[in-house]
This record gives C-alpha cells, sequence and structure tokens, in this order.
C-alpha cells in the first residue's frame, strides 16, 4: 500500500497510523496528488482519492471554516479535485477500482467532479455513491464514490 500526502510533516502520522493498526506493507511517501507519477500508470487494482476539500461537512467539527471560507476557495479546490482524479484515474489497472472522497456535501465538489470525470474517463463507470449527511447519520458529512474501469 502506497499511501501519499502532500505535506512532509503527516507522513510519520501515517507510519504510526499503520503501526497502531498493525499494518506493516503500508509505505507512506511525500507526492502532490497533482503531479502524475508516470511510473504509476495502470499499476493499482485500487486507488483511494481522499481530495482537499471545502470541510463544508465537518463544521460542526471546525467551525473556523463558516467564517474563514470564501466563494472562491471552492473553484480553486475544485481545480485541484479534479486533477487529482484524472491522476489517480490513470493509475487504476483496468478491471480495476477508483475511490473518490470527500468531507463536503457540495455537489460541485462531489457529484459535478465525478459526472465531468466519466464524461472525460469513458472507461469508469460510477458503481455506488454515497452522501453522509450530519442531520441523518449523527456524524460528519462525506461524499464517496465508486467507480469501476472498464476491462
Amino acid at each position: 500500500i502506497i499511501s501519499c500526502d502532500l505535506y512532509e510533516h503527516k507522513i510519520p502520522l501515517i507510519e504510526h497510523a499503520a503501526r497502531r493498526l498493525g499494518l506493516s506493507i503500508v509505505r507512506p511517501i511525500m507526492h502532490d496528488g497533482t503531479q502524475k507519477n508516470p511510473l504509476w500508470e495502470n499499476a493499482f487494482d485500487r486507488v483511494l482519492a481522499d481530495v482537499p476539500c471545502s470541510g463544508i461537512g465537518v463544521i460542526h467539527k471546525k467551525p473556523d471554516i463558516k467564517w474563514n471560507r470564501k466563494e472562491e476557495d471552492i473553484a480553486a479546490l475544485c481545480k485541484i479535485q479534479k486533477s487529482i482524479l484524472k491522476n489517480a484515474g490513470s493509475y487504476v489497472k483496468p478491471g480495476g477500482i477508483l475511490v473518490y472522497s470527500t468531507c463536503t456535501i457540495l455537489e460541485e465538489e462531489n457529484q459535478q467532479q465525478i459526472a465531468a470525470f466519466i464524461q472525460a474517463s469513458p472507461e469508469f463507470e460510477l458503481t455506488e455513491e454515497t452522501t453522509l449527511l450530519t442531520h441523518e447519520s449523527g456524524g460528519s458529512g462525506f461524499y464517496i464514490a465508486k467507480l469501476g474501469k472498464r476491462r
């Protein structure tokens, strides 16, 4: 398992979490998901793209989001998400699975991203999607989409 994060300070956190869970097969590396790694093309059976997002689904835990998030932030985040999703999709082997997740409930960061991705990448099909809403689940708001890459 290769676990990537943009920030160096997150690497020890990934290592600690893997040890805590008894996982010895996790290899954390610092990598910018918006930068394509050609060595990973069609290399993975499963890819999880847990992309940076507005965090609207976790406002109840991080109330500063309400005051610090601006509308133009969403457009910038959507651009980053699109880039990461495109790269992550290229890493999935034919017959593999791509999972896209956010901690927001905004359609432009979720359903609209997936629709645009599928339109640009017809080898993928949406097989499952879930939006968790705070008032329904009692927890945080999240979006998860599972896409299969055709053989």
